[in-house]
């Protein structure tokens, strides 16, 4: 379906209730179910734009988040099969007298929709890899792929990767799929793999860094630089007598939150760096450590 509301798709309010939402989808779903309008196509588009708005808006979570991030950003984040998984629609239509749900039409459309879907000919690399650093700003992609029933044409399009995204999302990009029964094109679904850092190390929206100091820092504490992801350079106050491994937290300097305007937090480690003494050098240091084991 286009990226519609699915309020107005069910012609409800934003503030309706999970009843209200449930018999709207009851009154529409026995209008527009192709078993009642045998032949009629636009009915039939008209009975699977209203079931998958049903299947988000009557469940918490994913209503939550469809408020959260509008009807695009929802579509790019869920496939078919997610907005569909734990839904009740079969459960209605057996009420409503349609017949068992593997038997329907609507079942004979999931499996439409998934073959169009991946219209993807996987000899062909159809992922795309990007940096730590363009998952943080967001950057657009150019993709070459062969659809299943275009063995020999290749098709390019571009593709925007939002700010956030985490590897191994999969990116939905409408009517780019392959060819359907009907002569429409299904979705494909972009797979992104964001290439490990050499320096940050991304844990959810966290990043983690170690950095090293030196003995006499470590000692006497000090101050040092570190640079973020980003670039910025951030003041690093270090205590005297500071231990090997302790971690510092600089808030809201880690990984953009996807469809959000927070940051996660950045981590750095210490490690402390332990110089080659010479024998002049171990002699001074042995002297001050006998001189401190007096003290105590």
């Amino acid at each position: 379906m286009s990226e519609q509301d699915y309020y107005d798709v069910l012609g409800v309010s934003k503030n309706a209730s999970n009843e209200e939402i449930k018999k709207t989808y009851r009154k529409l779903a026995k209008q527009y179910h192709p078993d009642a309008n045998q032949g009629n196509k636009k009915a039939e588009e008209k009975f699977k734009e209203i079931s998958e708005a049903y299947a988000v808006l009557s469940n918490n979570e994913k209503r939550k988040k469809y408020d959260e991030v509008g009807s695009a950003k929802f579509s790019q984040q869920y496939s078919q099969e997610d907005i569909f998984k734990d839904s009740n629609i079969e459960d209605i239509l057996n009420e409503m007298g349609f017949g068992a749900f593997g038997n329907s039409i609507f079942h004979d459309f999931f499996e439409d929709r998934k073959n169009q879907d991946y219209g993807l000919d996987l000899n062909l690399p159809s992922h795309v890899s990007i940096s730590l650093e363009e998952a943080a700003k967001g950057v657009k992609k150019d993709i070459s792929f062969y659809r299943n029933e275009e063995k020999r044409k290749l098709a390019r399009i571009s593709v925007e990767i939002p700010k956030g995204i985490y590897s191994g999302t999969n990116l939905r990009i409408r009517g780019q799929g392959a060819l359907g029964p009907t002569g429409k094109r299904g979705d494909l679904y972009v797979p992104v793999h964001v290439n490990e850092h050499h320096i940050f190390e991304r844990i959810r929206d966290n990043l983690y860094m170690n950095t090293m100091i030196k003995f006499s820092q470590a000692v006497l504490g000090g101050k040092t630089e570190i640079k973020t992801l980003e670039g910025k350079i951030l003041e690093m106050k270090i205590p005297s007598e500071i231990k090997d491994n302790r971690v510092f937290r600089f808030k809201g300097y880690g990984m953009p939150i996807l469809n959000s305007a927070d940051k996660g937090d950045l981590y750095v480690r210490i490690s402390i760096d332990i110089p080659h003494l010479n024998a002049y050098e171990k002699k001074s240091l042995e002297e001050l450590a006998k001189k401190i084991a007096n003290k105590i």
